[in-house]
């Protein structure tokens, strides 16, 4: 059986208690992180069935600046989804200040800044989208949030505007090449790795001896073939400072590791599984990965909440 890409998208579910049971049966070790963050992932594909057709952007992709590894997706997308971020914004904050205790009376200030001022709240996705640090250490400052908490409060209310917008960019960009560790669309680095069963190749510099390389992006969702033999951030493609390695009880879940920048992401083999795997979750439950591979002194390629295991363990 091979797996589609429409198989492997994470969706709206009308079982979250039996779907949360099965991701604490696949991490039980972490079992407290996969419920609440499992939760966050279900409220967040409930909004985006939720959310009101949005209107055509006014896109175009420039094949040579593409090429040079330009991201599909501007500045003028937070401009043209307004009406959706709004919807997503007033949906998600109050989802998280239920989840998230400890951090709520600043989600709570926040959502009620972004309702009295929403420039403040397109200022910080602008910010987030464009990889701006600098503007959001500032507006941090300004609206008086920890910069961590801004940045998954932004990351959060964008995402199912984002993963709505794929569905129609995705095909601008199908038939184009792309050789960066980073997403095509947004620009963001991915949270995961897969493994897929191998297919007939386009291009000799994509074969790979078993199945096929692909790496899932951790802000909007988006697919992409990537070389096996190449670090997804620093491109090295030096065997000797690649590595990868696993679990013991668990071969087709490992980390991909670079010596040269130290960086790593989970990857997990799909070539021989009979079922549909949900990648959004996947990250999730590949938690044990992430302990080991900083363990070893490697560090995530997309920092994420539950990655971060000191400031995981504040807020959750």
């Amino acid at each position: 059986m091979t797996l589609s890409v429409e198989a492997i998208s994470v969706t709206k579910t009308d079982n979250p208690d039996g779907a949360l049971e099965a991701l604490k049966k696949k991490a039980p070790f972490a079992e407290e992180i996969v419920t609440t963050f499992g939760r966050l992932a279900f409220k967040r594909a409930e909004c985006k069935a939720a959310l009101d057709q949005q209107e055509p952007l006014d896109i175009s992709c420039d094949p040579e600046q593409f090429a040079q590894g330009r991201p599909l997706l501007p500045s003028l997308f937070i401009s043209g989804s307004r009406g959706s971020i709004q919807q997503s914004a007033a949906c998600m904050l109050l989802e998280m200040e239920r989840l998230f205790p400890s951090i709520a009376p600043v989600l709570a200030s926040l959502r009620t800044t972004f309702q009295d001022a929403p420039q403040s709240l397109e200022r910080l996705l602008d910010a987030l989208i464009a990889r701006d640090d600098d503007s959001l250490a500032s507006l941090a400052s300004e609206l008086d949030s920890p910069l961590e908490v801004l940045v998954f409060a932004g990351r959060e209310i964008v995402k199912p505007c984002l993963e709505r917008r794929v569905q129609t960019l995705a095909p601008l960009i199908a038939e184009m090449p792309w050789s960066k560790g980073y997403c095509p669309i947004c620009g963001s680095q991915p949270d995961l790795a897969f493994l897929r069963p191998k297919e007939a190749e386009s291009s000799e510099y994509l074969i790979s001896k078993s199945g096929q390389f692909w790496l899932h992006c951790s802000l909007c969702t988006h697919r992409w073939r990537f070389v096996r033999a190449k670090c997804t951030y620093c491109e090295t493609t030096d065997h000797k400072k690649l590595e990868y390695f696993s679990s013991s009880n668990h071969e087709d879940e490992r980390i991909y590791a670079c010596n040269l920048c130290k960086h790593y992401i989970p990857c997990v083999d799909l070539t021989n599984r009979k079922s549909a795997t949900d990648l959004g979750m996947e990250a999730l439950v590949l938690i044990h990965l992430d302990v080991l591979a900083q363990k070893k002194g490697f560090k995530p390629l997309a920092r994420l909440p539950w990655n971060q295991f000191s400031d995981t363990q504040q807020s959750a």
